[in-house]
């Protein structure tokens, strides 16, 4: 729903903003939620969320592949 997609925005917020933009610049070589944490220095909890809200809205997708034993996502 509309409202849904307003709450998900407001959600996802600059940190959020800031985890899609670096996982855009990775191209598609994506990117592993502890490796987007450790470049923009944001808590791996608050990384995972907003990767999770993205994933939902269809700006992140997962790959099936994994590195150094964690998920890759790339930008949609």
């Amino acid at each position: 729903s509309e409202a849904a997609a307003r709450a998900a925005e407001r959600f996802i917020g600059n940190q959020g903003r800031d985890v899609e933009a670096w996982f855009h610049r990775r191209g598609d070589l994506g990117g592993t939620q502890k490796e987007c944490s450790a470049a923009l220095v944001i808590g791996r909890p608050s990384v995972c969320a907003r990767v999770h809200a993205l994933e939902q809205q269809g700006r992140l997708v997962k790959t099936d592949r994994r590195r150094d034993g964690c998920q890759v996502y790339r930008r949609a």
